[in-house]
Parts: C-alpha cells; sequence; structure tokens
C-alpha cells in the first residue's frame, strides 16, 4: 500500500482477513481497493466494515464515508 501498489496490497489484505477478520485488514482492503480503482469491491467492503467495526474511530468513519460517496455508485 505505502508503495502504491494497490491492487496487490488488496490482495493482500484479502488473504489476511481470510485468517483473520478483522475490521482493520477489512477496511485497510477497502481502501487499497478504492486507490486501485475496484469500486465495485471497495463499496461492498466498506459497507461490511461499517457493520462489523462497533466502535469506529471518526478519522475513519469519515474517510470511509467519503470514500464510500464515490465508490458506490
Amino acid at each position: 500500500y505505502d508503495h502504491q501498489r494497490y491492487a496487490e496490497a488488496a490482495n493482500d489484505f484479502l488473504q489476511a482477513y481470510a485468517l483473520e477478520p478483522h475490521p482493520t485488514v477489512l477496511r485497510n482492503m477497502a481502501q487499497s481497493e478504492f486507490m486501485a480503482g475496484q469500486f465495485d469491491a471497495a463499496c461492498e467492503h466498506f459497507k461490511s466494515w461499517q457493520h462489523d467495526e462497533l466502535h469506529p474511530a471518526p478519522v475513519d468513519a469519515k474517510r470511509v464515508k467519503d470514500e464510500m460517496k464515490r465508490a458506490c455508485h
């Protein structure tokens, strides 16, 4: 992700999520998909994150909301 290889990062997060389904991993996967232009997948995973993350940090909730506006059409 830090090297702007977003599709590769999304795949890595998908593998990590399969091993340890955690909301933070899900959010990171969705953000990587978003940055890679994979908007349908990002939208689905952002929605899942909103459902799974019971107490999101305000900055995370805002970022996800903003990115969902663009990803979920």
